[in-house]
């Protein structure tokens, strides 16, 4: 149930966080690519390290991937 949890949080952001959870001490933020179909083709995403991670920046690193990908995708739909 956490995973779906998660799943659930990441549509609603519009972007996935991993904080520490495949590499200790770094950190990412990543949004879709994604098709005509909606169905993701490629990620855009931001790495750090933990040390520079600051949680009150995450909703503009968030904002930052999500608008990059909406842009790659639209472009790609062009």
């Amino acid at each position: 149930m956490e995973l779906r949890a998660e799943l659930q949080r990441v549509r609603e952001r519009g972007y996935a966080v991993n904080h520490n959870q495949y590499r200790p001490g770094i950190c990412a933020i990543a949004a879709p690519v994604l098709d005509g179909d909606g169905v993701p083709l490629a990620s855009v995403a931001v790495s750090l390290p933990d040390s520079r991670f600051a949680p009150d920046r995450l909703a503009e690193l968030g904002r930052l991937v999500t608008d990059t990908a909406a842009e790659i995708t639209a472009r790609h739909l062009g």
